[in-house]
């Protein structure tokens, strides 16, 4: 355990005890004058000097004090790390029998644990196994709280749920102890089956007459099928026909959304409208200053993007720039959500992250609690002295 400072400037407001003691210095009591002839005749080198004294110093210790606390409470003092923890932790994750986890280790000395927010004994209620729990998030919060020297053990059914997309990453190495499942980690040399190949995005574009976005879109398409690979399939149609079954995005530079096109986006398509301002829309994309650049509007299972102002040169300079092909396909298919299951064989987490300082427990409370007890034995003690001059 080692103790800390969140915000040392905070340490700053010491200067702040300058301002009792000076008051204390200036603040003596004043003199009673009594009248005694034969002291003019004493000579001025023999008459008593003035000393530098203070009156009430326990009271003037208290304000010292009390001052001193409220500084050290800016400076949000911190204790990094837990005491008294066991050198070995032991979580199992929901779905796994207690007692199948207790059988595939011999460490009895060891603390049991849910793999569970709070992180609950082992004795108490059992998390539901159908619970979506954010089980890696779990593990790098357990990580940055325990101590540095505890031996964080895991046991995990054969198929880990709660996954972000990211490897689990922690400060410390963790004995990984797979439930009920014979399945092997994959060697390096093991080879990936082929991904099937992705279809091109089929993209419609609906124009009444030539338009200058046009132009811009279509550059768009083509900078975004460089290479060898078809990402994008681009047509043209009339505002009027049909839409097929696997268009999955529409460049409408036909003015207003017609009834027949919010149909179709309704169902789960994506329309790119030119300049169209859209009701209640959220910002996807903002440009380098921070104001709002692409605007996107749900509509029922889909999507209405639209830009600012029209896909033109003089209205939107972002056309002239190769960022706009990036921006523009970015938004036309989201990206694909991460996903939150995989065999846990391939999931054992990798040590080397560097430790976070979620163990950090604030110490704001004790010295609440001091400062309090500081300000009412002040404010007793001054009252107190104040009847007694009086």
């Amino acid at each position: 355990m080692s103790l800390g400072l969140l915000l040392p400037l905070g340490l700053s407001a010491l200067l702040s005890l300058a301002i009792p003691l000076l008051l204390h210095l200036n603040r003596r009591q004043e003199p009673t004058l009594t009248p005694f002839a034969a002291l003019r005749w004493i000579r001025a080198a023999a008459r008593p000097r003035r000393r530098l004294r203070l009156d009430q110093w326990p009271l003037l210790l208290l304000r010292l004090a009390l001052l001193a606390a409220l500084a050290l409470l800016l400076a949000a003092p911190v204790r990094y790390g837990a005491s008294g923890a066991a050198a070995d932790w032991i979580v199992v994750a929901p779905g796994v029998d207690a007692a199948q986890a207790r059988a595939l280790s011999d460490l009895p000395a060891a603390e049991w644990h849910w793999l569970a927010p709070g992180f609950p004994a082992l004795g108490e209620t059992t998390p539901a196994a159908e619970t979506a729990l954010p089980l890696a998030s779990l593990l790098r919060e357990l990580d940055s709280e325990l101590p540095a020297t505890t031996r964080l053990h895991a046991v995990v059914p054969a198929v880990l749920q709660g996954l972000d997309g990211g490897a689990i990453r922690l400060s410390r190495a963790v004995d990984w102890r797979i439930a009920g499942a014979a399945a092997a980690v994959p060697t390096a040399d093991a080879s990936p089956a082929a991904a099937p190949a992705t279809p091109p995005l089929r993209i419609s574009l609906r124009e009444r007459g030539a338009t200058v976005a046009a132009t811009y879109l279509r550059a768009a398409v083509a900078a975004g099928n460089h290479g060898d690979v078809e990402r994008y399939r681009l047509s043209t149609d009339a505002p009027e026909a049909a839409f097929a079954t696997d268009t999955h995005v529409v460049f409408w530079l036909a003015g207003a959304a017609t009834p027949a096109l919010l149909d179709w986006v309704n169902g789960g398509g994506t329309a790119v409208l030119d300049g169209v301002a859209l009701s209640d829309a959220g910002v996807l994309a903002r440009d380098a200053d921070g104001a709002a650049l692409l605007f996107v509007q749900p509509h029922g299972h889909g999507r209405l993007l639209s830009f600012r102002a029209a896909i033109a040169p003089q209205s939107l300079p972002l056309v002239l720039d190769a960022r706009f092909a990036d921006l523009l396909l970015s938004a036309l298919q989201p990206a694909a959500a991460a996903p939150t299951r995989a065999p846990a064989a391939a999931l054992q987490p990798t040590s080397g992250a560097a430790r976070a300082d979620a163990a950090a427990t604030v110490l704001a409370s004790p010295l609440l609690v001091l400062i309090a007890l500081l300000a009412v034995v002040e404010r007793t003690l001054s009252l107190y002295l104040a009847r007694r001059r009086a």
